[in-house]
């Protein structure tokens, strides 16, 4: 953990063993959904999940913190809850403690 942020322990545990992490990206949210874009929305991001599950991934990485909680609901919706969603800077904060680490 840096003074910025905090990693969760379970993207901390996937790093550390190695374990797939799938980072999100998607340009449907900018300052919220304009009228009726809401359920395709919903519908693009639990598509994206069940694709993610297909990977193997315990991890998924997205970049914006709105993500976070956009993606949680499909991993819920899904029934994916073997999923844990975070933000990349946490993926960020890791390797860059990681690199310290070391040298």
């Amino acid at each position: 953990m840096t003074q910025w942020t905090q990693v969760t322990e379970e993207v901390a545990e996937a790093l550390a063993q190695r374990r797939p992490v799938v980072a999100l990206e998607t340009t449907l949210v900018s300052h919220g959904f304009s009228d009726g874009l809401g359920l395709a929305a919903a519908t693009e991001s639990e598509r994206r999940v069940r694709e993610a599950a297909q990977t193997g991934a315990d991890v998924l990485a997205v970049c914006c913190p709105y993500e976070v909680s956009r993606f949680s609901d499909a991993v819920k919706a899904t029934g994916h809850d073997e999923l844990r969603v975070c933000d990349v800077i946490e993926l960020v904060d890791e390797a860059m403690r990681g690199a310290t680490d070391h040298g």
